[in-house]
């Protein structure tokens, strides 16, 4: 076996690779927290389980618009909270923009999307 670390192997994946993982990744665990929801309203259909793919084929352009993806994927959850759905916590989904807006220099932009994350989620 190596000396090398699993962190340092992770660095070594080229950029697109590691934002495919991260896609996937939220794709799934917002299908996931949608499937398992607390139920409220009308049960999820098609339309509702469409959010996690969205915002999934979203993260993958973050690298390159951070500050569209992050208004886009509000805008995606903002939409969907109007809905009649089952709760979605935003901080999951959001979490993924708003760390890359955060990295590339909007914090102006990272602290409105983390008040409306907040203000979302306050009981």
């Amino acid at each position: 076996m190596g000396g090398t670390s699993w962190w340092s192997r992770l660095r070594r994946l080229p950029a697109p690779v590691v934002d495919a993982g991260l896609a996937l990744a939220l794709a799934a665990g917002v299908t996931a927290a949608i499937a398992v929801g607390p139920s409220q309203g009308r049960s999820p259909d098609a339309v509702a389980y469409l959010l996690g793919p969205v915002l999934g084929v979203l993260a993958l352009f973050r690298r390159r618009w951070p500050l569209a993806v992050l208004l886009a994927s509000a805008a995606a959850l903002y939409l969907y909270n109007l809905t009649d759905y089952p709760g979605l916590f935003s901080a999951v989904p959001l979490s993924v923009a708003l760390a890359t807006a955060w990295a590339a220099g909007r914090r102006g932009w990272w602290s409105c999307g983390s008040a409306a994350v907040r203000s979302s989620t306050w009981p």
